[in-house]
Order: C-alpha cells, then structure tokens, then sequence
C-alpha cells in the first residue's frame, strides 16, 4: 500500500453494515466507495453480520460479527 496521494500517510475508512454480500443496492454502493478509497490510498475495513469476500481487493480487513451486534452498535453509537 503506497499511502495517501495528497499526504503520503496511510488512513483508514471503515464501513459499517449488516450485510455485504450479493448484489444489493448497499453492497454495490459500497464497493464503489471502497474503490475510490483505495485508489486515494486508504485501508478498507468491513463490520458486518455477513460479508463476502471479493478476491480483487486484497488488502481489506474483514470483521464478521452478529447482525444483532451490528444493530446494537448502531443503535447505541446514535441514541446511546
């Protein structure tokens, strides 16, 4: 990974979701976003209850945790 294309820095940038997986309107969207990241030179991570790996990004961090934690987190990050 060569870093940022304005600093030089590695930054991350992280996606959250219950799902990333087939070809739902989140998971194409997301996907589109995560490669305009990585072409600035950002870290991708996943958070989701299911995520399909995609072969072509290789450096990616993938988190598979419950879709009810995914929704808690949510939920506790915006009224908690």
């Amino acid at each position: 990974m060569t870093g940022c294309k304005q600093c030089g820095k590695i930054h991350n940038v992280g996606f959250i979701s219950t799902r990333f997986a087939g070809t739902d309107g989140v998971t194409l969207e997301t996907n589109k976003w995560a490669e305009v990241f990585a072409d600035e030179g950002f870290k991708a991570y996943y958070l989701a209850g299911e995520i399909e790996h995609r072969e072509e990004i290789s450096e990616i961090k993938l988190v598979r945790v419950p879709h009810t934690a995914v929704a808690l987190l949510w939920e506790n990050r915006n009224f908690g």
